[in-house]
């Protein structure tokens, strides 16, 4: 799944009123954790097995330290 929780919370910590963003970050969690459910039940085999080239790009994603690009020093 392309989106990505850790993403979500980190800017969720930009609200400051703490009742706001622990209702609507208690949503977010609730239904990312029903889609993954979901998806799961949809499509058994991992990400991986069906669309490689996809899963790769969620990676880099996810993991930009990995790319190769990001790993060159700046000119």
């Amino acid at each position: 799944m392309s989106a990505n929780l850790d993403l979500m919370k980190r800017y969720a910590s930009l609200v400051q009123d703490d009742s706001i963003r622990e209702r609507f970050m208690g949503r977010i969690e609730n239904e990312w954790t029903l889609a993954k459910q979901h998806l799961a039940r949809l499509f058994p085999e991992p990400i991986q097995a069906r669309r490689s080239r996809y899963a790769k790009t969620l990676q880099l994603a996810n993991n930009p330290s990995t790319h190769s690009i990001s790993n060159r020093s700046s000119c």
